[in-house]
């Protein structure tokens, strides 16, 4: 019998077998589900089970086993409050049925002989109270469900601030020391040294920074892909290309195995190439030196598969399901120096998702290595035209231009500026959008990068601005710390930069102004 059925059943249990046939077909054809119990131990067992209602004869309360039902029914749970009907003899108080009232609670009294219609309609009134508390079970179930949920929602978030919080200190310490290092007189070898860790610890900021960014952008549905046809094949070699110095610092085996030939979706390769990047640099975290990272593809079954299997730490069973969700972490083991947020495989999930595909974990336990398995199509139906190829960065001009940097943090302008001055360019630095305007109708930039978070007059507005006075050949940059690029081609930017700005894109995107001048 289902769970619905037996909630909503009556058990019965009857003075006689002629009571219990009456009763029987009495029910069934008010269409009231009915179970009969031969004594008080088979009632108090399906009372258990569950039911709408109890239904029994007054010849019951004297029985020396009657103990038995007042033990059951103190076994209900809280939110319970059984009907318990007591058909009794007519025209007698009856003192056994008055007790039981004050031991049972819920009881209503039914004096034989009963009419048809009284004892049906009064049968549906019980069984209707009961399944109002069953919706109360319910409710209460799932309020106590979602509390454990946000509570334990609540302790991820937690833990994942205090790990936020340590993972940005690691590069600023790092960063810090060296800064003092450059400021006192050493020589150009540690000078040298210096700087790289500088470099390499400003780009693990901006890598977690953009992850944090592109969660957030993704849960709130702003991304959108930039879909072009394209070589899967080429995504995979420029994310080996990407993800292979990690492997060669930690002395991997990493074991190539791709199917031949061309592979053609209709993909956005960067966001491609940043899934398969993240999960190589998470194999390559978690599996200690030396060991082997096997990268392969084949087509299974109409779509391109793709796997990446390491000997690493492995997951239990119990993390397998949620190693995808937000905050979600296990015992980072001997990663726990190679830093990141955690978040890598839910950015991964989502942007799989995006692109009709589905991935997957697997492993067969703690110590045991991981596998993560990627499946995505090969082409949208019906799309046409060449395969787009991973072009590599233009080479980069040495042609002096006229350059406006407009940002309301001092430091943030004035060191882009000297970068730019040291490039061989004429550089003007403001901080404000009106002396922007000012400046850009003195000197008429060829580029102006833009905060986008201007007091007063924001970058948008002097964007609009500029425009309208006529400076559509002057390349407009939109420097911010939020990824907003749709919003700011739509306000009159020909591009759009996220702080700290790469400096390899910047001199591309000036190159190319050079280029059409």
């Amino acid at each position: 019998m289902k769970v619905e059925d037996r909630e909503r059943r009556v058990v019965f249990l009857a003075p006689t077998l002629r009571d219990s046939n009456l009763t029987a077909s009495l029910f069934e054809k008010a269409g009231i589900p009915l179970t009969m119990c031969a004594d008080l131990r088979v009632l108090c067992e399906e009372v258990a089970h569950g039911t709408g209602a109890i239904l029994l004869a007054e010849e019951a309360l004297h029985r020396p086993d009657f103990h038995l039902l007042v033990e059951a029914l103190k076994l209900q749970p809280p939110w319970s409050d059984l009907s318990i009907l007591i058909l009794t003899r007519g025209g007698q108080d009856s003192f056994a049925a008055a007790k039981a009232m004050e031991t049972m609670g819920n009881v209503t009294l039914i004096e034989r002989p009963v009419r048809i219609p009284t004892l049906v309609s009064a049968v549906q009134a019980a069984v209707r109270s009961r399944m109002r508390q069953y919706q109360i079970r319910q409710h209460l179930e799932d309020r106590e469900t979602t509390e454990a949920r946000l509570r334990d929602n609540d302790r991820r978030k937690d833990e994942f601030l205090a790990m936020l919080a340590h993972e940005l200190r690691n590069p600023l310490s790092a960063i810090a020391n060296c800064v003092q290092l450059v400021r006192d007189p050493v020589s150009d070898e540690v000078h040298h040294w210096a700087t790289e860790v500088m470099a390499a610890q400003v780009g693990h900021l901006s890598r977690m920074i953009d992850d944090l960014l592109d969660v957030s952008r993704i849960t709130r549905g702003k991304i959108t892909l930039k879909r072009q046809r394209i070589d899967l094949a080429e995504v995979l070699a420029s994310a080996v290309a990407t993800a292979r110095p990690l492997m060669e610092e930690r002395h991997h085996d990493l074991i190539l195995r791709f199917a031949e030939g061309a592979f053609p979706s209709y993909s956005d390769a960067t966001r491609l190439e940043q899934i398969f990047v993240n999960l190589l640099n998470n194999a390559a975290k978690f599996t200690e030196p030396g060991g082997t990272i096997l990268f392969s593809s084949e087509v299974r079954d109409g779509r391109f598969v793709v796997s990446i299997r390491d000997t690493g730490i492995g997951m239990p069973e119990n993390l397998l399901d949620d190693a995808f969700e937000l905050f979600v972490q296990g015992d980072r083991g001997i990663a726990r120096s190679e830093g990141g947020l955690g978040i890598g495989l839910t950015l991964v999930r989502s942007l799989v998702a995006m692109h009709g595909g589905t991935i997957s974990a697997h492993s067969d336990g703690p110590g045991l290595g991981s596998e993560f398995v990627v499946s995505l199509p090969l082409s949208r139906p019906g799309a046409t035209g060449p395969i787009t190829p991973m072009i590599p960065t233009p080479a980069l001009s040495t042609e002096t231009l006229r350059i406006l940097v407009v940002d309301d943090n001092v430091d943030a302008a004035l060191s882009l500026g000297e970068l730019l001055q040291l490039y061989g360019h004429e550089v003007r630095v403001t901080h404000d959008g009106t002396s922007a305007l000012v400046c850009s109708r003195a000197m008429r930039p060829d580029v102006i990068l833009l905060d986008i978070g201007l007091p007063g007059m924001d970058g948008y507005e002097v964007a609009a601005a500029l425009r309208g006075e006529g400076f559509h050949d002057t390349l407009l940059i939109a420097v911010s710390g939020y990824g907003e690029e749709a919003k700011s081609r739509e306000g009159g930017f020909d591009h759009h930069l996220v702080k700290p700005v790469d400096v390899t894109r910047l001199k591309s995107l000036i190159a190319g102004q050079a280029a059409r001048r």
